[in-house]
């Protein structure tokens, strides 16, 4: 392994400076993964196959996409990257639905289903829960295993 903590850190950081942050983010946003509506899990599992699937698979990680042991909540993803017995474990928890977009209590200038910047905010239903953490997560943790070399 090679590599650095300050290396990881500015791999991170070239997210932001190149946008690639905010594209990736817009993708994840753009997936309305309502919990309140009647076929919520349905959306759900979508965003994970299609949408966070892909990305943790490209950083080596294999998927479960298990059943909610509640009936009538939506699906859960189980991503594993075993290393070795002698790695450090990581546990990321979150969750991928997000509230009814309420497109109507919006500004004029925003949709919830697309992320917009304004000033040092960015706007669109789930930047700040839970979103943005998934895409923060995967982003650090494709920054240290492109820094480490494996």
């Amino acid at each position: 392994m090679t590599g650095s903590r300050e290396g990881a850190v500015a791999r991170a950081a070239d997210g932001f400076d190149t946008g690639d942050f905010v594209a990736g983010l817009a993708r994840l946003v753009a997936q309305p993964t309502q919990s309140q509506l009647i076929d919520a899990h349905l959306s759900l599992g979508s965003y994970f196959v299609y949408t966070i699937g892909p990305e943790l698979r490209t950083l080596g990680f294999a998927l479960d996409i298990l059943d909610n042991p509640n009936p009538g909540v939506g699906p859960v993803l189980l991503a594993t990257r075993h290393e070795g017995r002698d790695r450090p474990s990581i546990l990321i928890y979150g969750h991928g639905d997000v509230v009814l977009g309420q497109a109507e209590s919006w500004r004029s200038d925003l949709n919830p289903w697309t992320v917009t910047a304004d000033g040092d905010r960015l706007y669109g239903r789930g930047t700040a829960d839970n979103k943005g953490q998934h895409w923060t997560n995967i982003g650090g943790l494709r920054a240290v295993i492109a820094e480490r070399g494996s």
